[in-house]
């Protein structure tokens, strides 16, 4: 055997095998069943408002209870299409969770301009501000930790949208959580101390992604 044949056949002896990534819906599920054993017992903790089934009757309190769960699950979706260097060749999804975060903002816009209704809870002073935002902070920090574990499993290429993605999906949760639970309907509060936030978070996600998701 020639000395190239020789390194060759040592090359292959040395390589490793390397277990191919498991297909996006194994992801998807393992993640998505932990955290909704998460939401559950956060829920759970934190109580849901008295009113909750008087206010999934009013349409645009459902309405936006439904568009957040669907930011959830599309973010957490996007998130583990990021593992595949070719985003599982699916990468029209990643447009979903921007569609339905602003599609929320303007449902929210939208009940700004419309007569106030009679079953909605707006409590007058300083409640609950800054302290909103620190709850879906805490919140979001054990889904986003394990978001970015999974991740990291992956191939990620674009390391920042992957970050963005994680938090997005894990503020979402977050957000929905403390709706459930927090008895307080005033617009103002909602975008300034909800949903401003949960940008921000995701931007910082972004950092994040950069961070914990270089390849090595």
């Amino acid at each position: 055997m020639s000395k190239t044949q020789d390194l060759i056949a040592k090359l292959s002896s040395e390589a490793r095998v390397t277990k191919p990534l498991r297909k996006p819906l194994h992801w998807m599920l393992s993640v998505f069943s932990l955290l909704v054993f998460y939401a559950v017992i956060s829920q759970i903790f934190l109580g849901l408002r008295v009113d909750i089934f008087a206010q999934i009757t009013r349409p645009l309190f459902f309405l936006e209870v439904v568009l957040m769960l669907l930011l959830f699950l599309t973010s957490l979706a996007s998130a583990v299409l990021t593992m595949y260097p070719d985003l599982y060749q699916k990468s029209r999804l990643l447009k979903l969770p921007y569609v339905i975060f602003f599609a929320l903002l303007a449902v929210l816009t939208l009940q700004i301009f419309t007569p106030i209704d009679a079953q909605m809870i707006l409590p007058e002073g300083n409640i609950h501000k800054m302290e909103c935002s620190v709850c879906i902070l805490f919140l979001s920090l054990i889904p986003s930790a394990y978001i970015f574990i999974t991740l990291q499993k992956g191939a990620t290429v674009n390391s920042s949208r992957s970050g963005i993605f994680a938090v997005l999906a894990a503020t979402a949760l977050g957000c929905l959580i403390l709706r459930l639970s927090e008895a307080n309907d005033s617009i103002i509060h909602l975008l300034a101390w909800h949903y401003l936030p949960t940008f921000l978070f995701a931007a910082i996600g972004a950092i994040l992604g950069k961070l914990l998701l270089r390849w090595s």
